[in-house]
């Protein structure tokens, strides 16, 4: 008994040309298109982050002692222990007139107050009991090279004794009309300085943020629309195809099959009866 062999038949020829399927998925395009906007609202947290503690910096500062020329540079209600920074500015008053009549509802006035550089040994300051006190240079738990050039404090000091300071500002100083001295506590300089640092850092991460946002935005929505596009035109393509439909009946594009009465060799022939002789 011959053992039966089973056929090799030729593996299917591979047409290196052959162009493959286009990509319809729109999985990838959504992805990236929230994955955008999510980044988005990241940074428009980050930037009411920022505005936050940048509006709040200003506050802070002014919201010390002032020694100006209106009080003859006396700054009231400071406390015996506590470390005060000296920060100097100019005030700047403007006023806008609105008709010619003079009214009070006619003008308006604004205020804006502009950093001023000054010396620590242009001024004197004394306590209440008249003795001198020396400015010793600022420090800064953090970002103290940020503060020193942008706020220019003139010193700081220890307070001895409860009550007023007073302030002589030396004549070769020639300071500008509305020039004034903030004494703002130690604690609220390093906690204005945390502020800058938070903002700071939040400037830098929303501008990192942002640029991955703006890629996946643009990227995923472009994606999301031509494949998205592409579907849509081969879906329609393949309704007005149709696809390969099956042959009717009496219509194949072969040889048909013989009719019945129609066959194509010779009819057959009916018995005849035999013939028989007497």
């Amino acid at each position: 008994m011959t053992d039966y062999v089973t056929p090799q038949y030729p593996a299917q020829p591979q047409y290196p040309g052959q162009p493959s399927p286009p990509k319809t998925a729109t999985g990838l395009g959504k992805v990236l298109t929230f994955l955008g906007i999510a980044l988005t609202v990241v940074c428009i947290g980050l930037i009411a982050v920022i505005v936050v503690n940048v509006a709040a910096m200003p506050k802070e500062i002014t919201s010390g002692a002032v020694a100006d020329e209106s009080n003859g540079f006396t700054a009231e209600g400071l406390k015996a222990g506590r470390t005060y920074v000296i920060f100097p500015s100019v005030m700047t008053s403007t006023t806008s007139t609105r008709g010619n009549d003079g009214s009070d509802w006619s003008s308006s006035s604004s205020s804006s107050s502009s950093i001023y550089r000054i010396s620590a040994s242009d001024i004197v300051l004394e306590d209440s009991a008249g003795a001198v006190v020396d400015l010793a240079p600022t420090t800064f738990e953090s970002l103290g090279t940020f503060i020193e050039e942008v706020l220019s404090p003139v010193g700081r000091f220890t307070a001895t004794s409860d009550g007023p300071y007073f302030v002589t500002v030396a004549s070769s100083a020639q300071v500008p009309t509305g020039f004034e001295l903030t004494f703002v506590e130690q604690g609220t300089v390093d906690g204005i300085a945390a502020k800058a640092r938070t903002a700071f850092i939040a400037l830098i991460a929303t501008i990192v943020l942002g640029f991955f946002a703006s890629v996946f935005l643009i990227w995923g929505i472009i994606l999301w629309a031509v494949r998205a596009s592409r579907k849509r035109k081969l879906a329609q393509q393949a309704g007005n195809w149709g696809g390969p439909q099956p042959p009717q009946a009496g219509n194949w594009g072969g040889p048909q099959p013989p009719q019945a009465g129609n066959w194509g060799a010779a009819a057959p022939v009916e018995p005849q009866r035999p013939f028989y002789s007497e």
